[in-house]
């Protein structure tokens, strides 16, 4: 099995099916720029609110995995910058350390953003995290991942894509 240790940060807005980045103007003001389905969606104003799931871990079940000094603490300052912009804290799910294990984020992700999002709302899903890339696709590590049986035991690129479509 080929192995590529990365570390992994991901901020991800999703708006109509695309990538975009976020961009707080003042409070309340809050602008999406970026790419939607390969074509340019330049500025746009969300026409709803933004959700947003933030996992941040530090430490692993299996201590085959290092120890991360600032994961918990990105996500903890991502929070609240997502609510000095004016996003609502009952929209946000955060998600640190032990909390951060694989059920709890599918669900935060698969579960609790389709309750939460709707028609014209954003979507911002950050994780930051190790991950690795493997012959079966990307993952990413969560608290009670197994080193040895990653594609199983971590959360896979190609879910978090298709939770988010």
């Amino acid at each position: 099995m080929v192995r590529k240790k990365l570390m992994w940060l991901v901020g991800l807005v999703l708006l109509a099916g695309g990538v975009v980045g976020l961009e707080a103007r003042s409070k309340g003001e809050i602008v999406l720029e970026g790419v939607g389905d390969g074509q340019s969606v330049g500025t746009q104003k969300p026409s709803g609110k933004v959700v947003a799931v933030l996992v941040g871990i530090n430490t692993y079940k299996d201590k085959r995995f290092r120890a991360l000094r600032y994961a918990e603490k990105d996500a903890r300052d991502m929070k609240g910058y997502l609510e000095s912009v004016g996003v609502k804290s009952r929209d946000i799910k955060l998600l640190v350390g032990k909390q951060a294990t694989l059920v709890r984020v599918k669900s935060a992700v698969g579960k609790w953003l389709r309750q939460r999002a709707g028609r014209g709302d954003a979507v911002f899903v950050f994780v930051s995290t190790h991950g690795e890339k493997l012959e079966g696709g990307n993952f990413l590590v969560m608290h009670d991942s197994d080193a040895a049986d990653l594609e199983y035991s971590g959360l896979s690129g190609g879910f978090l894509e298709n939770a988010l479509k």
